[in-house]
């Protein structure tokens, strides 16, 4: 069995979908996290 995680991100009021990685979008894990959530 497997599990299929989805992204979905709010829009103009509508969800959608995020079809598209950080890599695909030209950013970096490390340098494009919101900074609350990076533990120093």
């Amino acid at each position: 069995m497997t599990t299929e995680i989805g992204v979905w991100e709010i829009i103009n009021g509508k969800l959608e979908s995020v079809d598209v990685s950080l890599a695909q979008a030209g950013r970096k894990e490390s340098e494009d996290l919101e900074k609350w959530i990076k533990v120093v």
